[in-house]
């Protein structure tokens, strides 16, 4: 009886086995897992933080994700607490555990860096209530000394299929939030004395020493913005005692840098010079900017000259925060591949 039983359960695995391979014959075109491919496609970065892509792949970014299926279910790609995204020269971007693509799926994804964030800064994910991420705590105004953060963000969306044709990559091109700021104090030429800078204060501007919120929508990045930004009449930018010496070489004086969140004023923005002439004479001069609003992603070059009688001339440029040529046309080095 029991050599009977032990006939048929042999008999029966072969079955089994027969069969699966059957089944292996007969779906030889199984579609496999496709991945989801993270890559930093552009990024239009500052010295700042970082001069180029080479710099963010060195410190990577963090991405957050969410699907909505055929049936109308959303789910989260990652975790709430998204995903980091690292690269290195063998394989270039890379993260896990790795994610699949469902083709009957449409996908949001969002993405910023740096990933570590300073000074009580944090980033909430609130996929459970809608589709954004909120930056919360961040300075209104941040000296350029080494210790800023940058904030640069990138969305993306469509249809899996849109991604797959793709070969499967999803192209992230971050952008500033924060607008950049740089006041240049220079000598005129026609000035003999020595010139040292004691002060520089803004008036007129919107934001102070306070916080600001940012909110980077996945579904509509247009209606992403800065909120709770902190009001205030003047801002002092520069402070020494003893005074710094002024001259006549705009890349060799005095000069303040700063990130400032946007913000549009009703009235162009006041600089107020403090200065002292040959270590005994104190004075002041004031000048109107021309800036009545800070854009994201610009960066503002002001550039005052001091004349005689404690005249004070001004000169602005504003430069997209993007890649530079040069004359011929032909793309510059790496080094200086972005226009400051």
């Amino acid at each position: 009886m029991h050599a009977t039983r032990y006939i048929l359960y042999i008999y029966i695995i072969g079955i089994a086995f027969l069969l699966q391979g059957c089944n292996r014959e007969s779906h030889p075109n199984t579609p496999k897992p496709e991945a989801i491919s993270m890559v930093a496609a552009e990024v239009g970065t500052t010295r700042a933080l970082m001069n180029n892509v080479t710099d963010l792949q060195a410190k990577g970014f963090k991405v957050y994700g969410y699907k909505v299926d055929k049936a109308d279910y959303k789910q989260q790609v990652f975790t709430d607490n998204g995903q980091g995204v690292s690269y290195d020269g063998a394989n270039g971007w890379s993260y896990s555990p790795v994610r699949y693509w469902d083709r009957t799926a449409n996908y949001w994804f969002a993405a910023f860096a740096p990933t570590s964030l300073p000074r009580n800064m944090a980033v909430t994910n609130n996929i459970a209530s809608n589709q954004t991420l909120t930056f919360t705590k961040f300075p209104n105004w941040q000296s350029i000394d080494g210790s800023e953060t940058d904030l640069i963000v990138a969305t993306s969306q469509g249809g899996a299929t849109t991604y797959l044709d793709n070969e499967g990559v999803v192209d992230l091109t971050f952008n500033h939030v924060y607008a950049q700021l740089v006041v240049r104090v220079v000598r005129g030429a026609s000035l003999m004395n020595t010139y040292k800078l004691t002060s520089i204060t803004y008036s007129n501007v919107a934001t102070a020493d306070g916080t600001a919120t940012y909110t980077l929508d996945y579904t509509t990045p247009a209606s992403s913005a800065w909120s709770d930004v902190e009001s205030a009449a003047s801002k002092n930018a520069y402070s020494n005692a003893d005074g710094e010496v002024i001259n006549s070489n705009p890349e060799d004086t005095p000069t303040a840098k700063h990130l400032v969140v946007p913000f549009a004023g009703s009235d162009e923005i006041q600089v107020t010079v403090g200065y002292i002439v040959n270590d005994d004479l104190a004075q002041t001069g004031t000048a109107s900017t021309g800036i009545s609003q800070l854009e994201a992603g610009k960066r503002y070059v002001l550039t005052l000259s001091l004349g005689s009688g404690a005249v004070i001339e001004p000169s602005l440029d504003i430069e997209q925060w993007v890649e530079v040529q040069d004359e011929q046309d032909i793309e510059v080095e790496e080094d200086d591949k972005h226009n400051w």
